[in-house]
């Protein structure tokens, strides 16, 4: 559901001529948790909850959740890092 709302946004942006949250052919999708059920179903689930506690303890709380949608065909790297570290 949430990539074909997703989906929609950006071909009206591009009927529109524009990018929503586009850098360099990368798509930037802030707060998805907020914007549909079934990602906050599994943001706030059993499993992501358990994966929380282990890494934060039991005060773990959602500061900022986002993806970032790359095409395979960009033939770009975005490699795994880290934008903050646990406190």
């Amino acid at each position: 559901m949430f990539c074909a709302s997703f989906e929609r946004e950006q071909q009206t942006a591009a009927a529109n001529g524009l990018s929503k949250h586009q850098q360099a052919g990368k798509y930037f999708v802030t707060f998805p948790a907020s914007q549909d059920p079934e990602v906050e179903k599994f943001a706030f689930g059993p499993v992501m909850s358990e994966i929380a506690r282990a890494t934060a303890g039991n005060d773990a709380v959602l500061y900022y959740d986002q993806f970032v949608v790359k095409g395979p065909e960009r033939g770009q790297s975005f490699a795994w890092h880290q934008d903050s570290g646990i406190r």
